[in-house]
């Protein structure tokens, strides 16, 4: 998020300096317009096709003027949603739009405590759409459940839908989950607790992700899940990986 100040190029001219005009196209390009706010001094002209652009006029004393323009840029600021390091600025979409690769570890399965010598664990593929304001974003999760305790196995596809996404300003990633479609696709030996294969009677997830310092373009999180007696709790880790090749997006 940046600024630039386009000031009078003389005292007998109201034109902006051209560098000026060449410099704030490359930054517009990087970030996205939507993200580029215009400071005009006095009454310098603009071209036409900024029109709609964020401008805060810097009119009167000194000052004052100067006060009250930051006053504005810092409330634009606040309201801007967050953009992590390394996610590309997309006008359209929001940078956390994309291809997301899932690994979740669970430690409660149906209401069964998963020992150390177990496992349940989904990996799969989250493609997420934010809106460019990071709110009200929707996707679909794809990927292999598989189940491993004690002697028993079992694999299962999934489908899941995700919505309610957003962004906080602290720049965490907040969702909801259901699921669409699971079918086992495999399964051995004898089943120790029967809760091991028994259906959810609520079928929606809340799923918290932060980001993790120090390593870009990855978050982490957990997922609580109670309903009656069946619970379930994983360690999410959600890594991006691309906007699907999506052009012109």
């Amino acid at each position: 998020m940046f600024v630039y100040v386009l000031v009078r190029a003389g005292k007998e001219s109201n034109a902006p300096i051209a560098n000026i005009i060449l410099e704030y196209g490359y930054l517009a390009a990087r970030l996205g317009r939507a993200r580029v706010a215009i400071c005009r001094v006095e009454r310098t002209d603009l071209p036409s096709d900024l029109d709609g652009e964020k401008l805060i006029e810097v009119v009167g004393s000194h000052e004052e003027a100067m006060a009250k323009a930051k006053r504005e840029l810092q409330f634009w600021l606040r309201d801007l949603p967050p953009l992590a390091e390394s996610f590309p600025a997309i006008c359209q979409v929001h940078g956390y739009s994309g291809t997301w690769k899932v690994d979740n570890k669970f430690s409660w399965w149906r209401g069964v405590e998963i020992q150390e010598r177990d496992a349940v664990y989904f990996n799969g593929e989250c493609y997420l759409v934010l809106p460019w304001d990071g709110t009200d974003g929707s996707g679909v999760q794809v990927g292999e459940l598989c189940v491993y305790v004690g002697q028993y196995q079992a694999r299962y596809q999934i489908v899941n839908k995700v919505f309610d996404a957003k962004l906080k300003p602290d720049g965490t990633l907040s969702m909801k989950v259901t699921v669409l479609r699971r079918q086992m696709t495999d399964e051995k030996g004898t089943l120790p607790d029967s809760r091991l294969r028994e259906e959810l009677d609520k079928k929606v997830f809340d799923i918290e992700l932060n980001p993790v310092s120090n390593e870009t373009k990855k978050f982490t999180g957990k997922h609580h899940y109670r309903h009656l007696r069946l619970r379930q709790t994983a360690d999410e880790e959600y890594v991006y990986l691309r906007l699907s090749g999506a052009s012109g997006l």
